[in-house]
């Protein structure tokens, strides 16, 4: 899978909370700044990724604190990720999908 030459550079992140845009623009920056390619993300749970609102009714929160995020725009491929995600869910995610 990996040429045994290649460095792999990854990042590990949590609490998303549906603020897709926000994530990557962090991580982007962290490229520039370091002038390193991210090879995968870990997201380590709450990243949120709700379709739509049936998605947040499955959501173990209350009420207020559902909130459709950014996900649609990468469900519906209006948007893409930069890199490949490998995920570890969270209590906060759409269980019911």
């Amino acid at each position: 899978m990996f040429d045994n030459h290649q460095d792999i550079y990854f990042a590990v992140v949590g609490d998303v909370h549906g603020h897709i845009y926000k994530m990557i623009g962090l991580l982007q920056n962290w490229e520039n700044y370091s002038g390193q390619k991210l090879t995968f993300i870990l997201q380590v749970g709450d990243f949120e990724p709700h379709r739509n609102e049936a998605d947040l009714a499955t959501m173990d929160a209350p009420t207020k604190y559902r909130k459709l995020g950014d996900f649609p725009d990468f469900y519906e491929q209006r948007s893409i990720f930069p890199w490949p995600i490998w995920f570890i869910g969270g209590n906060h995610e759409p269980y019911g999908f």
